[in-house]
């Protein structure tokens, strides 16, 4: 059964983290287009994308208002980010000895 359960937390964290990676391509579409509508001297160079998330996905809510992007990569991101915290949670859940009030793995105790 555990190892069931371990294979079905295992395709949870790889959905999630699949997720993540969606709503970072979602990102860099917003990007493009904010920069496909910005002036040249405005336009945000990509080794600086991680100091501008907001800044980006509000100027794109301004030139764009009608988009769903920005809301579908936060709301793909969010989804990507529960389930694989929660794959890493029932990871440790299952790997936990929770018999006689033991910690730590339940691999290391037998």
């Amino acid at each position: 059964m555990t190892t069931v359960l371990g294979i079905v937390l295992l395709i949870a964290a790889m959905v999630g983290m699949g997720c993540l990676a969606w709503s970072n391509a979602l990102f860099v579409r917003v990007l493009r287009e904010v920069n496909r509508k910005s002036e040249p001297k405005d336009r945000i160079d990509t080794p600086f994308i991680k100091h501008h998330v907001f800044a980006v996905t509000k100027r794109h809510r301004e030139l764009y208002p009608d988009s769903t992007l920005p809301k579908r990569m936060s709301v793909t991101f969010v989804f990507g980010f529960l389930l694989f915290f929660a794959a890493f949670v029932g990871g440790v859940a299952l790997d936990t000895d929770w018999s006689a009030g033991k910690t730590g793995s339940a691999h290391e105790q037998k």
